[in-house]
C-alpha cells in the first residue's frame, strides 16, 4: 500500500502511522494525517511541540533508492535515524504521508530510548545541532525555533546529566552556559512544560551556582 500511494502521488518518501505495542498486550495506534507535504513544511514541522507529521523515525517509512545515493547514516551513533532524517529533509522532496498504522513498534524496557541516561545520549545534541546548520543554510526561516529546539535538548541533557551524576565536559558547559544567556528571558514560553521552564529561569539568573547547587561537575 505504501508502495501504491508513492507511485500514485510520484513522492520520494512515504510515512505511515504506527502500533506501539507493549509486553502487557495493550496496543496504542499513532495514526499520521494523510496528506502530500514537501521537505521544506516536514523540516518546519520537526519543531511542533504537538509532535511532527512525518517524526524522525526510519522505520514507518519507505525511501527512493536515489536518496541513499546521496546519503548514509553516521557511523557510531545513536539517535542516527533521527540525524538521516533531518539530513535528507535539506533535499526537496515530496513525502506522501499516510494515516494508517502499518508498522508496530514494539516498546521494549531494553530500548536505547528507556535504558539509563549515558554519555552516549549526548548524540540527541548532534542531532538538533545538524538541524540547527541546516536551519542556517536551507530553511532561514526555521532558525529561531531551530535554536530553541537545540536549547531544550541542552537543557534535557543538562538536567539529566545532573541527577544521573554525570561529569560534563568543559566544552558542554561553556556551549550551554553561552546558549542560555544569549536566550531572550521571552523566549521561556516557547520552552515546553513548567519544570523546563523553571530549570531555564533558575540558569539564566545564575548558571553557574544553579548548576553547582544542584550537584553538577565538570570533568
Amino acid at each position: 500500500k505504501m508502495v501504491t500511494r508513492m507511485e500514485e502521488d510520484a513522492s520520494d518518501i512515504c510515512c505511515c502511522g504506527m502500533n506501539l505495542v507493549y509486553a502487557n498486550g495493550d496496543v496504542s495506534a499513532i495514526k499520521r494525517e494523510s496528506k502530500i507535504i514537501r521537505s521544506a513544511e516536514a523540516f518546519k514541522d520537526l519543531f511542533n511541540v504537538n509532535g511532527s507529521k512525518i517524526g524522525l523515525e526510519v522505520w514507518n517509512k519507505i525511501y527512493k533508492n536515489d536518496i541513499f545515493k546521496k546519503i548514509r547514516f553516521s557511523v557510531d551513533m545513536i539517535y542516527e535515524d533521527a540525524e538521516i532524517n533531518i539530513r535528507i529533509l535539506e533535499n526537496d522532496y515530496l513525502i506522501s504521508v499516510m494515516e494508517e498504522p502499518f508498522y508496530n513498534y514494539f516498546q521494549s524496557e531494553n530500548s536505547t530510548m528507556r535504558k539509563k541516561f549515558n554519555y552516549r545520549d549526548f548524540d540527541r545534541l548532534k542531532v538538533w545541532k545538524t538541524a540547527l546548520d541546516i536551519a542556517i543554510k536551507t530553511y532561514p526561516n526555521c532558525v529561531e525555533i531551530a535554536k530553541i529546539r537545540k536549547l531544550r535538548c541542552e537543557i534535557y541533557l543538562l538536567y539529566k546529566g545532573i541527577i544521573n551524576k554525570i561529569d560534563f565536559s568543559q566544552d558542554f558547559f561553556d556551549q550551554i552556559r553561552n546558549d542560555i544567556l544569549k536566550t531572550p528571558i521571552k523566549n521561556i514560553i516557547k520552552l515546553r512544560g513548567i519544570k523546563e521552564k523553571i530549570f531555564f529561569l533558575c540558569l539564566k539568573v545564575n548558571f553557574i551556582k544553579t548548576f553547582l547547587f544542584l550537584g553538577g561537575k565538570i570533568k
